[in-house]
């Protein structure tokens, strides 16, 4: 059975929509509220998720997949930060774009700046295959990495 939810959420001054649509398999998210994910550019999916008003975070779990400036974010947890824009990610992570691959067990990604952290991770464009035990993204191509391997093959 689907089952509707709408919710209104006053911080301070202004006001917040937040509406919850479930379906058999899975929650979707769509907000309005000033500064939100909706205005950010941000699609979220997954099967749970928790809002907290005054850490202003968004927790995701079971089968999330963010969608943000072309790239396409799949994991099995995720902790969005609306105050700092960050994305920790966590659970056999993939980051999908046009133009590269990232996976690993964590990843944490400022979605503003497009920069972050990869943890135990790998990073591909075209045959060019890079895995290490920490890559830093520094852009959307540049990355550095530290106790890594490196294959065009």
């Amino acid at each position: 059975m689907l089952k509707y939810y709408l919710y209104l959420i006053l911080f301070g001054a202004f006001a917040s929509t937040v509406s919850i649509a479930q379906t058999a398999d899975s929650l979707t998210l769509e907000s309005q509220r000033t500064n939100s994910y909706y205005q950010k550019g941000l699609t979220l999916h997954a099967k749970s998720s928790f809002f907290d008003n005054e850490k202003d975070t968004t927790d995701l779990s079971d089968e999330v997949q963010v969608i943000f400036k072309g790239q396409h974010l799949r994991c099995k947890r995720a902790t969005i930060n609306w105050r700092t824009n960050t994305i920790d990610a966590s659970g056999d992570v993939l980051i999908v774009s046009s133009k590269n691959s990232i996976g690993g067990s964590r990843v944490i990604l400022d979605f503003e700046t497009n920069t972050g952290i990869i943890y135990d991770g790998f990073v591909q464009s075209g045959s060019v295959l890079c895995e290490g035990s920490t890559l830093i993204k520094t852009s959307d191509v540049d990355f550095t990495a530290e106790d890594a391997r490196y294959t065009t093959c």
